[in-house]
């Protein structure tokens, strides 16, 4: 995944690249960086393996998502929808996670307004409680799991229930 704090922020080119289209009412997920807890309780990024949504605006693939490029260019989006829109990850196995650092939006605009981080247990997702978000403006977003849950997957969903345009 991509790196994280003061590295990252440097790192970021978020700005609007010349041909790269304008949001049109859609959700963009330009990073997923999510934390394991080792044995040490010392969480340390993950790297997903593969990635799979519930739509795809032309060449903005869900793999985009978590190539570890946080930019405008490489980005997950999803198409226009009625509905909420998800965005699923699979690790390499099984892992206790810690959280998640998200990075929505186009530029320094236009964040994910609402939505929940979901696990894969049991043959059915789960709500992180504490992964849970409403209101939100900022682009990059850290969702620190509590202990309400223990979050002993090999997959996360994003379930987007409030884009940009819903404001």
């Amino acid at each position: 995944l991509a790196e994280t704090g003061a590295a990252a922020a440097a790192a970021r080119p978020l700005r609007r690249a010349k041909g790269v289209p304008p949001p049109l009412g859609v959700l963009m997920v330009a990073a997923l960086l999510m934390a394991a807890l080792g044995a040490d309780a010392a969480p340390a990024p993950l790297k997903p393996v593969a990635a799979k949504a519930s739509s795809v605006h032309e060449k903005y693939d869900a793999r985009l998502a978590i190539d570890g490029v946080i930019s405008d260019a490489s980005r997950w989006v999803s198409v226009a929808a009625s509905g909420p829109a998800w965005l699923e990850v699979q690790l390499a196995a099984t892992s206790k996670l810690a959280g998640v650092h998200l990075h929505t939006g186009y530029g320094e605009a236009d964040a994910i307004r609402a939505g929940r981080l979901q696990f894969w247990q049991g043959g059915q997702w789960r709500d992180i409680p504490s992964a849970a978000f409403a209101n939100n403006d900022a682009t990059a977003i850290a969702l620190p799991f509590d202990d309400a849950v223990e979050v002993l997957t090999d997959r996360l969903r994003l379930l987007v229930t409030e884009g940009h345009e819903d404001r």
